[in-house]
Order: structure tokens, then C-alpha cells, then sequence
């Protein structure tokens, strides 16, 4: 679904409609979707820590991997949102001085 997000978002770039509430809500699931994925993924990683086994650590690295670059996404995404949102305010107050 996150990848089907994006490339909503990028075909938006393509059509010159990038500054819209479409994308604004598109780059919301998108953040949505990557905080669901920390969660489950922290999940996983307690029950590895909890489960008992020698082979811990390739499962704990990999857990740790999707958490780090499902943060590094919600992170950006979340500054690319912000920016979108106060572009689309300016736009708003400029249409409404007119």
C-alpha cells in the first residue's frame, strides 16, 4: 500500500498537481503506513528477545533495519507534509487577498 501511495504522489508530480489536497492526504497514509510498520516490527522484535534461541541476532539486525528506514520515511514524509500544508496555506491567503 505504501508503494501504491507513492506512486500516486509521483504520477500527482507528473500532471504538475503536486501543491493539492490529494497529495496532502496521500503523504498522510504514507506516514501512517510507515509508524504502522515500527509498531509491528517492534513487535516482532520483543517476541524474538523474549522467544528462547541462540540464533537471535540476524532476526533482532534485520527488525532494527525496517525500523530505522521506516523512521528515515516518516521523518520525511512528515517534512515534506508540513511543507506542503504551508505552501497550500500561502496559496489560500494569496488567492483570498485578490
Amino acid at each position: 500500500m505504501v508503494l501504491y501511495q507513492a506512486f500516486k504522489v509521483l504520477e500527482l508530480a507528473g500532471k504538475n498537481n503536486l501543491i493539492s489536497k490529494e497529495t496532502l492526504k496521500r503523504l498522510r497514509l504514507i506516514k501512517n503506513y510507515a509508524i504502522s510498520i515500527i509498531a509491528f516490527t517492534v513487535i516482532g522484535v520483543i517476541i524474538i528477545f523474549l522467544n528462547e534461541s541462540d540464533d537471535r541476532t540476524g532476526g533482532v539486525f534485520m527488525g532494527m533495519l525496517v525500523i530505522i528506514t521506516s523512521i528515515l520515511i516518516a521523518i520525511s514524509v512528515s517534512n515534506f507534509e508540513r511543507n506542503l500544508k504551508n505552501r497550500l496555506n500561502e496559496n489560500c491567503n494569496i488567492d483570498s487577498a485578490e
